[in-house]
Order: C-alpha cells, then structure tokens, then sequence
C-alpha cells in the first residue's frame, strides 16, 4: 500500500523537500521486504525440491500418491515461507510520520525535529493551538536540513536478505552440481517433483529399454512387452497393468527366450488376444519405468448384410430383400443381385472382390456412416464363384476378408411322373381308352406335357399336348390328366405301343432354355383277348373293398364273441377288475378300428364304381358300428354291475347288427360287380365294333367292298351308339375331367387317382338307374335294345355272306358264313336272357366279321402259286408256326377227350358252378322262377295277368271307367 502524499492531504502543507526524502524511504524499505521474502521462498522451495528428489532417488517410489504426497509437502512449505517473508510484510502500513520516527530513531541527535515538523505542519487544528507560527516554520527549515542528511541505501540496507540469499545459492548450486552429475536421471527426478502428474519413470527407469511402449493395435491381436535392463543383478521385472476402469493388477514378466548371452537381463510378456486398452508400467530393481498404453481399435467388421434379389422374369417371382450375417450367396442365373453393407465403424475406403476382381463402392468413402455399397451385378449361367469386401478405417487398419460362395442355381429340368397308371406293363384290347394322370415338378414354372406314343419299337412321336395346372398347396407342382384312345393312335395293328409323357418348361431361349424332363415309359402289350382296362380297374376295386369289409367283418365278430363272454363276469365284478377293464379296453379299441376302416371303405367308395353303396356304409358306421363302441367304453365307465352288464348286451346287439350289415353290403358289393362288369363288357364290344368297321372301310379299295364296308361300318356305330351310348359319353366326360383338372390337381398330387374315367362313365349308369327306377328295369331295357340290334346285325351279316359269295374269295365267304351263325346264337341268347353266352357269341361274330371285312385284293395278293402254301402258311402236311402237329393238341391244350388245365372233365361242372342241369347257386331250377319272381305265365306281384289290364284300367276296346264307349257320347252329351 503505497504511503506517498496526495495532493488534497493534510500532508500538502508540509515542505517539498521533506515529502520527497520520506517517500524515497519508504520505497526502499519496501524493496528490501521484497527481496528479503523472494529470497527465502526461492530457497524453501529448491530446499524442498532436492529433499524431494533425495527421498525419489532413494527410495522405490511405486504408487503415484506419494509423489503427490511429497510433491504437496514441499509446495506447503514454500507457500508457508512466501506468506511469511513476503506477503505479511508487505501488508503493513508505512506514513509519512511513521517513516521520519522510524529514521529518528536510527538518529537522535535529529531530537525528532523532523516528526515534529511533519506533525506540525501537517496538523489542521487552530494556529493558537499549534504555537506561534514563526517557530513552526523555523522548525520546519531545520528538519529540511536533517532530512537532506538521510540516505534511504544507508538507512534500510539488505542485509536482513542476505541469509536467504545464501540458502538459496547454495540450494540452487547444489541442485546445478547434480544435474551436471547426473542430467538424465536429476531431469527426470526434478520433473517428477515438480510434476507429480507426468507418467514420468523414476531416477532409473532411464536403464531400461521398452518395447513397444505406447502403441495402437487391432482387437485380437497378440501383444509382446519386451524389457532390456542395462543394470546387472536384476534378476525378476513385474509388469503393472491398468485397465480402463482404473483396477491395477501385477503380471510377472518371464526372462525372454532368446536373453540367453545378452549383456544385460531381458524380460518379456505376451499378451496372445487383446480385445480392451490399458495402460502399463514396468519395474525391474530399482527401476520404475514411466506409464505406456496400449490402445485397441477394432477392425473394420461387417455386422450385417442386406442382399436383394431380381429374380428373371420368367420365374414369376416377386423381388426379394433378405438381411442376414455375411455368408454365400446363391440365386438362380439370371438373377441381378444387390449388396449392402452395415458396418461397425466408418470406413475410408471399401470394395467388393468378385471372383477375384475388385469393384469400388460407388459410395464416398471416408464418411461418417456406416455403410458399404451397393454392388450390384449378375448371376451368370452355371457360375460358381467367390466374393468378399475389402475395408480399411481411418488409422489404416484392414478389415480380415472372409471369401463366401457365389452360386448361379441352375433351373432344373422339370421331372414327370406317371401318377396313374401305377404299373409300367399294361395288357389292353386294342379298343380300349386309357386315362393318364401326372404330375410335373419343376423350379418355376411348366410350358406343357407332350404325350408320346410309339408302335412296337418305332421311335415315340408326339401325339398332343395337354397344359397341366399349378397345385395350390404344393410348391412347385403341376398336375393333369390326359386321355389316350388306343384306336385313335393308327398303330396298324402293332404288337406293342410304349406311352411317355414329356415336360417342357418355361425357361426362355436366352438362358438356353427350354428344358425338358421324361416320365418312365409304359409298354402296352395290344391284345384282343385281353381283359379291358376298365374291368381291370373294376375287378381291383372289388378286391380292396372286399379285403377291408372282411377285416371289418372279422374284428366285429371277434369283438362281439369277447363282449358277450365277460357279459356275466361284469354283472359280478364291483368294482371292475383291471384284468377285465383291460379286456373291455382292447374290445372297445378292436371296435374303434372296425369303425375307421369302415369309414374308409365308404371313402374309397365315393371315387369307385361302388359309390352308389357309400350311404349306406356310412349308415352301418353311424347306426351300428358307433353305438357299439359307445356301449363298449361305458361298460367300464359305469358305477352299477347291472348297467356295466346291460351296456354290454347293448354292444352286443348293435354289433350283431353292424355285422348283418357288413355281410349285407358284401353282397351288395357282389351284384354291384356283376352288373358293372357286364355292362363293361357291352362297352367292349361296342368300341371293337366301332374300331373294327373304321378299319374295314380303310381297307376297302374297290367300290363294292367300299360300299359294302361303308354300310357295315355305319350300322356298327348305330348299334354302339344304342348299345350303352359309351363312346359318346366318354368323349364328354373326358372333355369335362380336362376342364376340371384345376379342381383335381390337388388329388393327383397326393395319390394318383385309381378310377378310369371309363369306369366312371359306367357308374353313372347306376346312377340313372337309382334316379329313374331299379336296376332290373333299365336291364330290361338294354335287353330289348340288344336284342333289336343283335337281330340287325345277324341280318346284316347274312347279307354279307351274299355279297363274299358273289365278290369276295372263298375264305370271306367262310368267315362271313360263320359270322352269319354267330349272329345269329348271340341274338338267340339274347332272347333268352343269356347274356354271358350273347357276349361271347357277338364276340365270335365280330372276329369272323373282321376276317371277312378283308378285301379281296388283299386275298389275292395272299394267294400262292399252285402247289405252293400261302404267305405264312406252312408246306402240305406241316404244322403252322407254334401249331402242333396232326393229332397233336396245342401247346397248353390237353389230348382229345381230356379237359384243359383247371377245367373239369366232361360232364362235370366247373369249380363253384352246378352240375349240368342244375341251377347256379341262387338261380332256380329249369322252369322255376327266380326267387321274388312269379312263374312262367304269372305276372309280377301287383301286375295283371297276360291279357288282363292293370288294376284301374279297361280290357281290350272297353272304355275306362266313367269314359263312353267308341262313338258313345259322354254323359250329358247329344250323339254326333
């Protein structure tokens, strides 16, 4: 605080000379304070300095608090000095009149005359009271004198500093001295001192040689410390690691491998994977190196991927975007694919290696997101491959690529198969009508299906294409159905025919495409006696549903021998044993199984030329066989012995019951069959009528046979066309079934569909007949529309048999001979109502027709030189090929006089049929009626006798009731 005169102060009026002299002393001895404190703060604190670096150099100093410690000591203490050598001085109070008897007290012989002038003068009390004013100012010029004898150097000297002075010399000499001595180590001992904070390693840290030391690395990467100590004896080194939550922990460190020679002990330790940064220290003896991190930074990774797939347009496939980790890629050629990257850092720079090509991203690079991409490019056909992406971060680091796998999926071929027929050889007549279902797997998508067909081994050539539909709830399948006329295919008169169907798919032309696939082939052996395909079908329908009813049947009667013996034993038991409730358990169970397979079986029936037998299967399931079940499980589940035993009769009756039903419908199954069959075999016959005159007319070359041929072959379809109107429907249902294949692409998929549509047309038969009356009506009226055109085409074979024997050559006549008589027995049987023996004999005919439709051309084209056989005959007295010879039966045939294999000898019935005059099981004796039938010349029950009107109506010319006789006016009326 600075003491000089003011102006406007009461020290104005004090003389210039003495204010100046007193200001000057009071400067100088602020200077000296100044100096004084300077002094010995500079040298408490370089004393407090060297005890600091004394204590660090002697002692192993480890933890970083005790240089904070010690550090904070010696700054106390030199703050203490400074405030009380310099700052407590300097804050006291020096005046003017303070400062003048500070002086006089240095000099009395100045008798305090300059105090006494400064208080005087600068007093402002009444001059009465201060004296006489002259001795004031004579006063006043006395003390000029005495203050111009005062020198501030002399009176306030630095003596009082010099002590300080010389401790802080001699602290900052000894300090200078060492640091000559010993630079390296009294730097790092000063800065650590004075700098607690600073990483700074001790006095001998200097000795030692750390490598890495700080250094920034990738996570995962291995890390090897190695310490080279240039101080011999040392024989262990620690390593002092710090994590990034500050914990600490200690880690020995091993003598390096390769130390073995060195001069001076090494140390080292490898840390194989780090994944987080820390920070370390090493000590080795008196050693204590300064702090180093190691920083970890990761790699450049991808996280995720986003890959979007455009898919060709022929595979119908709607764009795809997937999001996934990093992995192979595979999509069909063709396909244009775009990848995204989302990375865990920003990158500066990426690129996609595609089969070894890198391809930039056509994003910016060094940006603050965190995406790669996009990289679009193109599946190209049959292409395998590999890609990967190549990263690298700001500090310079590379991600570690990782090659996947590119795959261009190949559109496979669409596979076919043949759902139905099952079998790979078939036997068929030559006019029979085969219905094919299949089913087409394919990646994408179906074009057609070619129906190939080929004669004996002719290569198989395209018949027609059909266009199978996708199945709705199937992935990536097709199905459909065709239909295949064997007369249709002009095999001329081949042996064999093999059936393929062939696939095509929808890959276009620019990707090599279409691809086609091959079903199995099937061989059809073309024979006129074999059994049709729908009697095929037929006769294995009957099969399986006569095989499951009689496993109903068998179960049910087992079940219902059970039951009734533990009728008793369960009116007795309270409570049930458990050997009998396992008993009923296994009754009640055998019954549930009876029930599902009845179930099945009015499944199956549906879709079968049975299914007109379906209700009522499903009426012996609902009625008998569940009642009986029911009445099983609560013969354990009831309280009372009574109600246990009187469940048990109930089962046993609604068992008995099902069973009758069971036996009732495998009768029906019977009649069914035969009815099925025979009309099957009319169908037959009809189609060979119709295929034989087509080909009569295509092998006439003169105009009599042609017109002949014509005639023959017109009445040949009238009469199939009256005979079960097959053909035609056929047609229909056909065209239908192919309409309707949408509905049916789901069956064919699951299990090819066993029923021909032939024998479906033959169901529907049945099922007019339910609609209009019974069926023994409408066989009534077939029978009368057979026998009218069986009497037709004996007549028509008669005059056949005229026209061969005025044109033709003696073979026609013969043939056409035979076929007249032929005719002629079936119309007979016909009239009989033998129906077994008519088919057979129209059979005949048909044959004898078909030899003598040959033209005559043909016939003598055939005939040989005179002495010489036929084409094909053998020489005189030879046997045709394959025939015996004279007297020698066929081969399979017995001897004269012996019957065939399987066939009873003469006289004797066949297996399971009657002796000769005797009547089939359940047919009457000869001119007995059939049961439920009147005799001969007795009408039906209700119908009136021969020559008697119905109930209700007139006889012969008589008027109905209430109506006039002819020409008798009604009542009430006036004659004509």
């Amino acid at each position: 605080m600075s003491d000089n005169v003011n102006p406007g102060s009461s020290y104005e009026r004090l003389p210039g000379p003495i204010v100046e002299k007193l200001n000057k002393l009071v400067m100088r001895v602020r200077r000296v304070l100044v100096l004084r404190g300077l002094l010995a703060v500079s040298a408490v604190a370089v004393g407090a300095i060297l005890t600091i670096m004394a204590i660090d150099a002697s002692v192993m100093i480890v933890s970083s608090y005790v240089r904070w410690i010690m550090s904070g000591v010696g700054l106390l203490v030199t703050l203490g000095m400074g405030y009380w050598r310099l700052y407590r001085p300097l804050r006291r109070r020096f005046s003017i009149d303070g400062i003048a008897r500070l002086v006089e007290l240095r000099h009395p012989d100045l008798q305090e005359r300059i105090s006494s002038a400064v208080e005087l003068l600068g007093s402002d009390e009444a001059t009465e009271v201060l004296g006489s004013r002259q001795l004031i100012e004579e006063l006043a010029k006395e003390a000029i004198n005495d203050v111009q004898a005062v020198t501030p150097e002399r009176e306030f000297t630095t003596r009082s500093a010099k002590p300080y002075l010389i401790a802080s010399c001699a602290f900052m000499g000894v300090l200078v001295v060492v640091f000559l001595l010993w630079p390296g180590q009294v730097s790092r001992l000063f800065a650590r001192a004075i700098a607690p904070y600073a990483d700074i390693g001790n006095a001998y840290a200097s000795k030692m040689t750390i490598v890495p030391g700080s250094v920034r690395v990738c996570a995962g990467d291995s890390v090897t410390i190695d310490v080279s100590v240039a101080i011999r004896g040392v024989k262990r080194a620690q390593l002092y690691r710090e994590d990034d939550d500050g914990s600490e922990s200690i880690e020995r460190m091993n003598v390096a491998v390769d130390a073995t020679g060195d001069l001076y002990p090494r140390f080292a330790i490898t840390f194989p994977a780090v994944t987080r940064s820390f920070k370390y220290r090493v000590r080795a003896g008196n050693a204590m190196s300064g702090t180093y991190a190691i920083n970890v930074v990761t790699r450049p990774v991808i996280e995720k991927m986003n890959v979007q797939y455009e898919y060709p347009d022929y595979t119908t496939l709607s764009p795809l975007s997937e999001e996934s980790e990093p992995g192979d890629i595979a999509a069909v050629a063709g396909t244009r694919v775009t990848l995204m990257m989302k990375l865990n850092k920003p990158v500066q720079s990426s690129e996609l290696i595609l089969n070894g090509q890198a391809i930039p991203s056509p994003s910016e690079d060094g940006s603050d997101t965190e995406m790669a991409g996009p990289w679009s490019f193109t599946m190209q056909g049959a292409e395998s491959g590999t890609w990967s992406v190549r990263l690298e971060d700001s500090h310079g680091y590379e991600n570690e690529p990782v090659e996947y796998k590119l795959r261009a999926l190949k559109d496979q071929s669409p596979v076919v198969q043949i759902a139905d027929p099952v079998e790979t050889n078939l036997r068929l007549k030559p006019a029979d009508i085969l219905p094919i279902s299949y089913v087409v797997r394919d990646d994408y998508g179906v074009d057609g299906v070619d129906l190939m067909v080929g004669a004996d081994d002719g290569r198989p050539e395209r018949v027609t294409r059909g266009t199978p539909l996708r199945i709705e709830d199937k992935l990536g399948m097709w199905g459909g159905k065709m239909v295949l006329s064997l007369s249709d295919l002009g095999l001329n008169n081949a042996r064999t025919a093999t059936i393929q169907l062939r696939a095509t798919d929808n890959m276009p032309a620019s990707l090599n495409g279409p691809q086609h696939g091959e079903s199995k082939v099937l061989t059809i052996e073309i024979d006129l006696h074999a059994t049709s395909l729908a009697q095929q079908i037929l006769e294995q329908q009957r099969k399986e549903i006569e095989a499951a009813l009689a496993n109903t049947l068998k179960l049910l009667e087992e079940s219902r021998q059970e039951t009734q013996s533990n009728v008793d034993q369960l009116a007795k038991e309270d409570p049930v044993s458990p050997e009998l409730a396992s008993r009923m358990q296994e009754i009640h169970d055998q019954i549930a199984k009876a029930e599902s397979t009845m179930r099945d079986v009015a499944e199956a029936m549906a879709s079968t030329a049975f299914r007109s037998l379906e209700e009522k299967a499903q009426e012996i399931v609902n009625e008998d066989v569940v009642p009986a079940r029911e009445a099983a499980a609560m013969t354990t589940l009831s309280d009372a012995p009574l109600e246990r035993s009187e469940q048990a009769k109930t089962a046993v009756k609604e068992m008995d019951e099902a069973i009758a039903g069971v036996k009732s419908m495998m009768k029906d199954v019977e009649t069914v069959h035969e009815q099925a069959k025979t009309i099957a075999e009319m169908h037959e016959l009809a189609n060979a009528e119709h295929d034989m005159a087509d080909r009569a007319a295509e092998a006439s070359n003169d105009e009599a046979n042609q017109k002949q041929n014509q005639s023959w072959e017109d009445e040949q379809k009238r009469i199939a066309a009256e005979l079960a109107k097959m053909v035609q429907e056929n047609a229909e249902a056909f065209e239908k079934q192919l309409d309707a294949q949408k509905k049916d692409a789901n069956t064919i998929a699951a299990s090819a569909d066993k029923l021909a549509d032939q024998q479906e047309d033959i169901q529907k038969i049945f099922d007019k007949v339910d609609e209009r009356s019974s069926m023994a009506k409408v066989q009534d009226a077939l029978m009368k529309e057979l026998v009218k055109e069986q009497k037709q085409i004996a007549g028509e074979a008669k005059e056949m048999t005229q026209e061969a024997r005025n044109e033709g050559s003696p073979q026609q006549h013969e043939q056409a001979k035979k076929a007249t008589q032929l005719a002629q027995v079936a119309f007979a049987a016909l009239q009989k109502d033998q129906l077994e023996e008519a088919l057979k004999a129209a059979q005949q005919a048909m044959q004898a027709m078909e030899h003598a439709a040959k033209p005559s051309k043909q016939t003598e084209q055939e005939e040989p030189h005179a002495g010489q056989p036929k084409a094909g005959e053998p020489k005189e007295g030879q046997p045709h090929a394959g025939q015996p010879k004279a007297g020698e039966p066929k081969e399979g045939q017995p001897h004269a006089g012996q019957p065939k294999a399987g066939e009873p000898k003469e006289g004797q019935p066949h297996a399971g049929q009657p002796k000769a005059g005797e009547p089939k099981e359940g047919q009457p004796h000869a001119g007995q009626p059939k049961a439920g039938e009147p005799k001969e010349g007795q009408p039906h029950a209700g119908q009136p006798k021969a020559g008697e009107p119905k109930e209700g109506q007139p006889h012969a010319g008589q008027p109905k009731a209430g109506e006039p006789k002819e020409g008798q006016p009604h009542a009430g009326q006036p004659k004509a």
